[in-house]
């Protein structure tokens, strides 16, 4: 009566097929993490632009001083976080805002003090839209 048992070459296989299916489920992981964080950036400066509209209610009408703020430095931990980086600028006379930030997945998002919220602008430092 021979023994049983599986051969080298069996066990080999299944190895390699284990490989193989651990392989497109950790790239399907790393894709899905990478569209969270663009998600969640994203939400970050919808957030960005709430806390300009209130800023600008409270402080006479102007954006002056938003983007050093408390809450413009907690959004920017917030999308730095999720791998992106905060830019943000405000006119010199204060009657105008624009913020944006790179995606990890690629692309930027932007948003601006004429309510544009828009994909791939970014923030222009001297028109202060998303262009």
């Amino acid at each position: 009566m021979g023994k049983r048992g599986f051969t080298l070459i069996e066990l080999l296989v299944v190895i390699a097929i284990i490989g193989i299916l651990a392989t497109i489920v950790l790239v399907s992981v790393n894709k899905a993490r990478t569209k969270a964080k663009d998600t969640a950036i994203k939400a970050a400066l919808e957030q960005l632009r709430l806390a300009a509209e209130m800023w600008y209610d409270d402080h006479g009408s102007s954006y002056s001083g938003f983007c050093s703020s408390d809450e413009a430095t907690n959004i920017s931990t917030s999308i730095s976080n999720n791998g992106g980086t905060l830019v943000c600028h405000v006119s010199g006379t204060g009657d105008a805002y624009c913020a944006s930030s790179d995606l990890p997945g690629g692309g930027s998002q932007c948003v601006d003090s004429t309510g544009v919220t828009v994909s791939g602008k970014t923030c222009s430092g001297t028109t202060y839209k998303c262009e």
